[in-house]
């Protein structure tokens, strides 16, 4: 679906033979996906309206794929802040030392060492001035990050313009982008939709590209995998790298969700230490308050006259849901996509 941003899709004009005319207009998509555009349809007219119309087609449909884009955030460039967690799952190295694994290249700062220079990269970036380029390698002891993306089915809730699959993918991208601008590596596991989609723990933007594809690319109006099958796909990931885990999903839709997020924590914990998991989800809805009708209005049937009491429902079940995982010592995070949006509290360093 696309919006006309500027101009208009549809003007009419009086040509005589052999004449042109141009039709000039720009659409934006609201929304992440696979988008059609339709052929360009002409329709010609009699002057004097005596004959039948002309349809005609110029031109083919063609198809373009949306990718979302990153929520915009206060990015942490300072190199004191390289290699630091954000939560008490913690790493053992604030800058560490450097080793053979290299990350990106990028601008010259002050403190770097010569040696680190890349000429080659050095000469084609500078035009009038000398802009130095450096190789950046991996920090030693540095902190994994894994973030599950929910697809499922009940995702695809929501309006025509955004649902809350849009949300999800906006929460992980901000979630993704604040990590590896802190010099983290991520990993990503897509699922609910068809087979478990998994992006092997990678640092740099080109991983924040590769995240952003995967997520772009989904039909979470298909059934498919369930978190516990992710878990499954991904359990030698999470034995091995002992990452902080970042699950976003739906509150009060998967059963399951508890069982399954206390499995993934003993894989990524370490000894006694048990490891992060963050269990994500944004509001869709308003929270509506239950009133004290709810258990009478629930035993009679649901009355026609309450529109809002499905929605009264979700809420309760979303509600017991968070403090069953809360008692399980599962950290919950519920943000509102415009009032509490989960960029702002990265930027203001709540989840530090």
């Amino acid at each position: 679906m696309f919006l006309t941003d500027t101009g208009s899709n549809f003007d009419a004009a009086w040509l005589p033979r052999g004449g042109r005319a141009k039709l000039r207009y720009r659409l934006r998509a609201p929304r992440r996906g696979a988008h059609e555009i339709g052929a360009l349809h002409l329709t010609t007219y009699d002057p004097l309206f005596l004959q039948t119309a002309l349809v005609a087609s110029a031109g083919t449909s063609s198809e373009v794929v949306v990718h979302p884009r990153t929520p915009p955030l206060k990015r942490v460039r300072s190199g004191s802040a390289w290699g630091r967690t954000t939560l008490p799952g913690g790493d053992k190295a604030t800058r560490g030392i450097l080793t053979n694994d290299f990350r990106e290249l990028r601008p010259y700062a002050r403190g770097d060492p010569l040696k680190s220079v890349n000429w080659k990269a050095t000469a084609r970036q500078s035009r009038e001035h000398l802009d130095l380029i450096v190789n950046d390698y991996e920090v030693e002891g540095k902190k994994v990050v894994w973030i599950f993306a929910d697809a499922s089915p009940y995702t695809v809730g929501g309006t025509n313009v955004a649902n809350a699959y849009d949300e999800i993918t906006a929460g992980a991208l901000a979630v993704a982008g604040h990590y590896l601008d802190l010099g983290h590596k991520v990993g990503f596991t897509l699922y609910g939709s068809g087979h478990a989609r998994i992006v092997y723990a990678d640092s740099g933007e080109l991983q924040e590209r590769r995240i952003a594809a995967v997520l772009g690319a989904a039909e979470p109006g298909e059934p498919g995998d369930t978190f516990a099958a992710a878990i499954e796909a991904t359990k030698g990931f999470l034995a091995r790298e002992k990452p902080l885990l970042y699950v976003f999903t739906l509150a009060g839709r998967d059963p399951d969700l508890a069982r399954a997020l206390v499995s993934a924590r003993a894989l990524a914990s370490s000894g006694r230490r048990p490891a992060t998991v963050v269990c994500a989800t944004p509001i869709v809805e308003e929270a509506l308050e239950p009133p004290k009708r709810t258990a009478r209005l629930l035993r009679r049937g649901p009355p026609e006259v309450d529109p809002t009491l499905a929605a009264r429902v979700v809420a309760i079940h979303e509600r017991a849901q968070l403090k069953g995982l809360e008692r399980r010592g599962i950290n919950v995070l519920r943000y509102h996509p415009t009032k509490a949006p989960l960029q702002a509290m990265l930027a203001r360093g709540v989840m530090r």
